[in-house]
């Protein structure tokens, strides 16, 4: 049986590398907490002793089940090692972005309004999509036939009778995230037909049951568009970075992995 033992967190004690609670002689400090909270994208430094405590129970409830997997030595195991892997690699390429979204210039005021004015469909214009979602593998679909299909039903009734799987589920869509092109298009289709919202081997098959005007003011226009801008440049320049590394280094593929065409794009059906 695992000991687990706590102390008080007490609204003084906001060191960095505080001792909050122990399992086994293994430290849970402060620093799990904020990197819990992190990860959940929520302010970093809870204001309650019960949100405190709701943190740092979920915390050692995942690692009693941790220490049981070890004991199943499933840490040993293939699937694990490279799930760590990628882990790390995901976590570094996350701090290098937010370390440049840190460094990099702000841009200027005259950029932030020129970026509004160029994007209504982020601002004064921005909809939110009601949609009804059929999600589904693009592999063994003929596209052709799919494009025949004018509703989500007959979509529904296409996949079943192919016997290809796929899940339905009512869903959002925010037009802050979608280029313009792609807003102008879905707002042109009637209610009802179908888009498609490709990536990757992912197909998401959308017909629109509601459209929510939900405008972003003025004082706030200015501060999304600046982070907006500010992530599209850092984000340009790692790419610039990766391509440099690219042509740096020797990457050699295996038949059937080389690249291939892919990308994200709304379509009609």
């Amino acid at each position: 049986m695992a000991l687990v033992g706590l102390t008080g967190c007490e609204e003084k004690s906001e060191t960095t590398g505080q001792v909050v609670a122990s399992i086994d002689g293994e430290d849970i400090t402060q620093r799990d907490i904020r990197s819990e909270l992190l990860a959940e994208n929520v302010q970093a430094a809870p204001q309650t002793q019960a949100q405190r405590s709701e943190v740092l129970e979920r915390i050692i409830s995942r690692k009693l089940l941790a220490i049981e997997a070890k004991k199943a030595r499933l840490d040993k195991s293939p699937d694990y090692l490279a799930a760590v892997q990628r882990m790390r690699e995901v976590i570094l390429a996350s701090m290098l972005v937010n370390e440049r979204m840190q460094q990099f210039p702000t841009p200027s005021s005259a950029e932030v309004q020129q970026f509004i004015n160029d994007n209504p469909q982020k601002f004064s214009g921005r909809k939110i999509y009601d949609l009804d979602q059929i999600s589904t593998s693009v592999a063994s679909l003929d596209k052709n036939e799919l494009q025949k299909l004018n509703s989500n039903e007959e979509v529904v009734r296409y996949l079943t009778t192919k016997k290809h799987p796929f899940q339905r589920r009512r869903s959002k869509l925010d037009a802050v995230s979608l280029p313009k092109e792609m807003v102008n298009q879905i707002d042109k289709l009637p209610d009802g037909m179908p888009f498609i919202i490709a990536n990757g081997q992912q197909l998401l098959i959308n017909s629109k049951v509601n459209v929510i005007n939900a405008p972003i003011g003025p004082k706030e226009q200015q501060n999304a568009a600046m982070e907006i801008l500010k992530k599209q440049n850092v984000e340009k320049a790692l790419e610039e970075q990766v391509n440099y590394r690219r042509k740096a280094v020797k990457i050699e593929y295996k038949p059937g992995y080389a690249p291939v065409e892919s990308g994200a794009s709304a379509d009609k059906k």
